[in-house]
């Protein structure tokens, strides 16, 4: 009878622990099931969570992106803007020293000609009148040198004249030199007044003639002095020009290699940045 209690004690123990097992795994499964729910809802909010940094991370990044590509095309266009107005200023200082150069170094060849004009007609002035003087001071030597002899081969003949008839006539002597005198005297009267006549009118034709000879080589200087001015003139214009084309053709190219230059800089710097 003992023995029989004692195995039905046992097997109570069994069935009580067999249940307390049972429960035990199935707390055990419900607990697994909710630390896996756990899990599952930790990696969901991880995944959002994750998902909604990358998203904030990309759209932070293009943000960035639009600020940097913006900042840079205002540098850009504020680059441009400068070196344009730059272009723009030199090109009007360089326009501006070049027309006071061209004033100026025409107003020097416009005073060197006035110049070298007066000073040649003041030179032709002084030979016209020593010309005039020498040529005055020989006709008047030439007259009074031809009066002289004049009236020494008259006095000569009157002499002469008045020896012979003396000779000839004593009665008549005195009569016939009164009038031969008056006659010799209005004769060489006569001849001087004709030839001081003839002479100036040599002398006037003399001077008329030389005037002009004088007068025309001056107007043939002139006219040669003007066409050489004149071609001067002309090379100094074509050379200027041509200077002026050269230089613009080089401050050109200049400009354009600066543009080009700042271009390679500043795209270095764009792909510097963006790299």
């Amino acid at each position: 009878m003992g023995k029989k209690n004692k195995f039905l004690s046992w097997l109570g123990f069994g069935k009580k622990e067999a249940e307390q097992q049972a429960q035990q795994e199935s707390q055990e499964g419900q607990l697994a099931k909710e630390q896996a729910k756990q899990l599952e809802a930790e990696r969901a909010e991880a995944e959002r969570v994750e998902a909604e940094r990358v998203e904030a991370e990309r759209a932070e990044a293009e943000r960035v992106e639009a600020e940097r590509a913006e900042a840079e095309r205002v540098e850009a266009e504020r680059v441009e803007a400068e070196r344009v107005e730059a272009e723009r200023v030199e090109a009007e200082r360089a326009e501006a020293e070049r027309a006071e150069a061209e004033r100026a170094e025409a107003e020097r060849v416009e005073a060197e000609r006035v110049e070298a004009e007066r000073v040649e007609a003041e030179r032709v002035e002084a030979e016209r009148v020593e010309a005039e003087r020498v040529e005055a001071e020989r006709v008047e030597a030439e007259r009074v040198e031809a009066e002289r002899v004049e009236a020494e081969r008259v006095e000569a003949e009157r002499v002469e004249a008045e020896r012979v008839e003396a000779e000839r006539v004593e009665a008549e002597r005195l009569e016939v030199e009164r009038l031969e005198v008056e006659r010799l005297e209005v004769e060489r009267l006569e001849v001087e007044r004709l030839e001081v006549e003839r002479l100036e009118v040599e002398r006037a034709e003399a001077q008329r003639a030389e005037a002009q000879r004088v007068e025309a080589e001056r107007l043939e200087a002139e006219e040669a002095e003007r066409l050489e001015a004149e071609r001067i003139e002309a090379e100094r214009i074509e050379a200027q020009r041509a200077e002026a084309e050269r230089l613009e053709a080089e401050e050109a190219d200049r400009v354009e290699a600066q543009r080009v230059e700042a271009e390679r800089v500043e795209a270095e710097r764009v792909e510097a940045e963006r790299v």
